[in-house]
């Protein structure tokens, strides 16, 4: 059996918990949302830019309909141009 890696990088004070991996819908804490950056959705996370991370819903998120994370119910992206969103994920 292979030992899975765990969900998040560890934290730095004031930054977002970027994810190392795709979590499952069960590993997505109560009033946490996914969120990626508007780079394009990559399979790898860390590809070409590509973030992603757990946030609590806020403005600048705007809902996603790509396919990246089509085994969750909803996930979200940084609306085009607001640069501040990533800073208000914790």
């Amino acid at each position: 059996m292979t030992k899975q890696k765990p969900l998040l990088f560890p934290s730095v004070p004031n930054a977002p918990a970027y994810l190392r991996r795709m979590p499952t819908k069960a590993e997505v804490p109560a009033g946490l949302v996914v969120v990626h950056n508007s780079v394009r959705g990559t399979p790898r996370l860390g590809s070409h830019g590509f973030r992603a991370w757990l946030a609590r819903p806020a403005a600048g998120y705007v809902r996603c309909d790509c396919k990246w994370a089509a085994h969750l119910a909803v996930h979200y992206r940084v609306e085009q141009g607001d640069r501040t969103a990533t800073a208000r994920a914790w």
